[in-house]
């Protein structure tokens, strides 16, 4: 072998060396690459995963917010604004959205008051107190039916009557039934 050859030999090897050292190491950065790139895209699933997770309770927050400020719209409205013969609303309290259930406390008008004895109790035949009860029942429910953005007022709808805080009865599926009947 001539010394040319045996220079073109020590070349081709050390080109190849060469080539062989730039290949491992873009093999490796390619590698290395691969790995942070898997990494951001697990860590990106992850933040888009939590931000659809926040959205959904904020929007859950936000309906459960405009829901209660429906029910609180509508007991100012009641309160004071409905009226029979016999009797005021006083307040209107939700006590559950599922099932659906309220407290109506309420006050004598002046004309039966002196038929009011104290502690939820007439001096009146109970077919009358049912009457009276109902009547004022009936005339919520109508005010309630005509907002669109409560939960539907249905048979299970359950109402109980207070005056001054003493319970009167409870109201379900169109009957008034008084306490301890």
């Amino acid at each position: 072998m001539t010394q040319v050859q045996k220079k073109n030999k020590n070349v081709l090897g050390l080109v190849n060396a060469v080539i062989t050292g730039c290949l491992v190491v873009v093999v490796i950065a390619l590698v290395i690459l691969y790995q942070n790139t898997k990494e951001q895209v697990t860590l990106m699933a992850q933040t888009v995963s939590s931000v659809t997770e926040t959205n959904r309770q904020n929007t859950n927050t936000i309906a459960y917010l405009e829901n209660s400020l429906g029910y609180v719209q509508f007991a100012r409205s009641t309160e004071g604004g409905d009226v029979t013969q016999q009797l005021i609303v006083e307040k209107f309290t939700v006590t559950s959205l599922d099932p659906l259930k309220f407290t109506i406390d309420v006050i004598n008008q002046p004309t039966n008051a002196l038929k009011y004895e104290g502690n939820g109790i007439f001096s009146m035949e109970d077919r009358d107190v049912k009457a009276m009860a109902s009547g004022i029942i009936e005339q919520v429910k109508e005010r309630y039916d005509s907002w669109s953005n409560l939960k539907k007022w249905d048979d299970n709808t359950e109402v109980t009557l207070t005056i001054q805080n003493y319970e009167i009865g409870t109201y379900k599926a169109g009957k008034f039934t008084l306490k301890g009947e």
